[in-house]
């Protein structure tokens, strides 16, 4: 008898977790996330620091530390200053922003999935499964890399602007604006994607299918919610204009990079870089320096850089 009331204890838990298909569907999600994560700890450990970490973001965090006017000369300066937090608060820039970025990666998967289930569930699963737990995907959440919140906050701003396409109960100026908010956060950790930042108004109009006309209550309301939007936009640029501002850590990054990446390839660097001897001097030197390894060298290659182009400013790098 105590066997049998136990056995239907069991079976109406199991009746209450899996009450609709999709109970199933997130635990799954949920499993096949966790598991996936673990694996990569398993394989690479507590992270990963990229040559951008190196080069950019750590070099960025500690210019914030000393001034915060900086913030406005950075590339992505909202990820520095992410990873400044946790050194302030955890002196760590590495293990623990890599697991919030997991968390974080967690979070994104299922407000993904909670935006395609309306479609299909199997849909939704599967785009998620296959976005959030593929080797590309889970390896950029454990690199100190951008990518996992720039991500999470495409994902929250589609989710939250979305519904202003359906129904113009949902056009308010104050649900404008907090887009407009959610699109400037985006602007301050990829710049890159301004000009889809930009174009989501018109996205969204587009979506409703009508022609605009003033004099409508609805194209009125629509109006407001645009002015909204593009609201935080327009002080970013009134701060950007008028706030004095510091050279970037990394202002000839993108040069630096080509030439550490090409010291991999000693033919083609010594043919691009032969008519800079000195410059070339000073990589070598930084090679041996750091026994040959190129992300620890990447640093003082870009000092290098600055410093050889801060004397001659007319020099064009290859």
């Amino acid at each position: 008898m105590l066997l049998f009331f136990q056995e239907k204890n069991k079976n109406e838990i199991f009746a209450k977790i899996f009450k609709n298909r999709e109970d199933i569907f997130i635990l799954s999600l949920l499993a096949l996330l966790v598991i996936s994560k673990l694996a990569v700890y398993m394989v690479f450990g507590p992270g990963i620091v990229s040559t951008d970490a190196e080069a950019r973001y750590f070099p960025q965090a500690e210019q914030l530390s000393k001034s915060f006017l900086s913030f406005f000369s950075q590339t992505g300066p909202l990820y520095s200053l992410f990873l400044l937090f946790f050194q302030k608060t955890t002196n760590s820039m590495v293990a623990v922003p890599v697991f919030f970025q997991h968390i974080i990666g967690i979070i994104s998967a299922f407000l993904a999935f909670h935006f395609f289930k309306k479609v299909s569930l199997w849909l939704a699963f599967v785009v998620v499964a296959i976005s959030f737990s593929s080797p590309i995907s889970i390896w950029l959440e454990h690199t100190v890399l951008r990518e996992a919140l720039v991500s999470f906050f495409v994902i929250i701003l589609v989710v939250y602007s979305f519904p202003a396409a359906k129904e113009d109960k949902n056009l308010k100026f104050s649900s404008g604006l907090l887009a407009g908010i959610i699109g400037s956060i985006l602007f301050f950790f990829r710049i890159e994607l301004i000009i889809l930042l930009l174009s989501l108004p018109l996205i969204l109009f587009l979506a409703k299918n009508r022609k605009i006309t003033v004099s409508k209550i609805k194209d009125r309301v629509f109006l407001r919610w645009v002015l909204g939007y593009f609201l935080p936009f327009i002080l970013i640029f009134l701060i950007y204009n008028f706030l004095p501002k510091k050279p970037a850590v990394v202002g000839t990054y993108g040069s630096a990079v080509s030439i550490a990446y090409h010291s991999l390839q000693p033919d083609v660097f010594y043919y691009n870089n032969s008519k800079y001897p000195e410059l070339l001097e000073g990589y070598q030197k930084a090679l041996r320096k750091n026994d040959n390894r190129l992300s620890q060298s990447m640093s003082d290659f870009y000092k290098e850089t600055e410093n050889y182009l801060a004397l001659r400013p007319e020099t064009k790098l290859s």
